[in-house]
């Protein structure tokens, strides 16, 4: 469970949670995804590539040797890109009733 935030140009400053699922399986909370099913990442070594929206957008990155931390760069299908940074979070916790 991570936690990205970013500011691109022309838009306001973004911060919300993704989680890397096996089999290369990407979930996020971004407001503007409407298709949850077609987000994707691939790592090699501490390289981490991130894919929304069938690859609309490319996050590339480097996850620092704590291995608490993600920076790096992103770019979109219009050519527009910025700088990225993500965080990870604790574990969800499950509480009982």
């Amino acid at each position: 469970r991570w936690n990205i935030k970013y500011k691109a140009d022309g838009e306001e400053a973004r911060n919300y949670e993704f989680r890397l699922l096996p089999g290369g399986r990407m979930l996020n909370n971004h407001p503007n995804d409407k298709t949850m099913d077609n987000d994707a990442w691939e790592s090699k070594g501490r390289y981490l590539m991130l894919r929304f929206n069938n690859s609309f957008v490319v996050y590339t990155g480097v996850l620092n040797k704590q291995g608490d931390a993600i920076n790096g760069h992103a770019v979109n299908r219009g050519g527009d890109s910025w700088a990225w940074n993500a965080r990870r979070l604790p574990p969800c916790s499950a509480t009982r009733n």
